[in-house]
């Protein structure tokens, strides 16, 4: 009965989190710059970004990953389009750390999973709206879920392990099977088809499914079934034009094939608490208000 404990060392360790946004950002938006004495991290979920780390530009993508040093002078902007990003920002002490920074990373799989999962604890954990650019201090939910802010510190110690080792580029590419093929292919055609009057009876039709069947694929795969994911890519596709500043609500009510442009705004405000001209001024007043609450 000798047993010995092993003592843990922690390579890597966050001491502190300041801040974790998720940013739906406008056409024109165009963040001029910081600088800080903790890290900052940037991963591009949809669209284009053009980030600045101190003298260099950098262009990234969907799935690109960006680790900002501290003390480094850095800003963003959209590249031509709208965009959505996860920003997050963090201490911490180690030096392997260095060796992430200052350029572009294509997150795999497992790490998009993490950063999800940080977003997702970061609502469970704090009260801040994640979209509030002049974020100083978390503020911590009295409901938080019982280690909520440990999760947090717990999955950035193991995505950036994960990005230190070189994970993105040495973990091996699995086969999909026939039935994540086939859930991509149908998955495709609607993103290509948001602007066409699609119904349940056309996927059956055009992928040769019963109706069971195509069920059975969404919910066991996604939780949720094809015209749960038909409406929610509009919707996403909805917020994306109001960005963009160049449609009416009429004219993306039309465009994406809603009924009557009341059940659009019915549509919307369940999937977002706001109507389409309450988000489109809320995503305006993300820029004009960049500066307010400056110390």
């Amino acid at each position: 009965m000798n047993y010995k404990g092993t003592i843990i060392n922690s390579e890597l360790t966050i001491d502190k989190i300041y801040t974790i946004h998720y940013f739906e950002y406008a056409i024109d938006f165009d963040f001029p710059g910081e600088i800080h004495d903790f890290w900052e991290a940037v991963y591009v979920d949809a669209g284009e970004v053009t980030v600045t780390a101190g003298t260099e530009k950098y262009v990234m993508r969907q799935g690109d990953f960006f680790l900002h040093r501290p003390l480094e002078f850095h800003a963003i902007a959209c590249s031509g389009g709208t965009a959505n990003a996860i920003v997050f920002s963090f201490s911490c002490e180690c030096e392997k750390l260095f060796s992430a920074a200052g350029k572009i990373i294509q997150c795999n799989n497992s790490q998009k999973v993490i950063l999800s999962e940080i977003l997702d604890e970061g609502k469970n954990a704090f009260s801040d709206p994640l979209n509030d650019v002049y974020l100083k201090k978390l503020h911590s939910k009295k409901t938080a879920p019982f280690g909520s802010a440990q999760s947090i510190k717990n999955l950035m110690e193991l995505l950036f392990i994960g990005i230190i080792r070189g994970q993105s580029q040495q973990n091996k590419v699995l086969p999909y099977s026939s039935e994540q093929l086939q859930l991509r292919e149908i998955c495709d055609y609607i993103d290509n088809h948001l602007t066409e009057p699609l119904k349940f009876e056309d996927l059956c039709l055009k992928f040769s499914m019963g109706k069971t069947a195509l069920k059975k694929l969404f919910r066991e795969n996604l939780g949720y079934g094809a015209m749960e994911y038909y409406n929610s890519k509009r919707i996403s596709e909805a917020k994306k034009m109001l960005r963009e500043k160049k449609y009416s609500v009429t004219e993306i009510s039309d465009t994406l094939q809603f009924s009557t442009i009341h059940y659009f705004s019915r549509k919307f405000k369940q999937a977002t608490n706001m109507t389409p001209l309450e988000y489109q001024r809320s995503v305006s007043s993300l820029v004009k208000n960049f500066f307010v609450n400056e110390e």
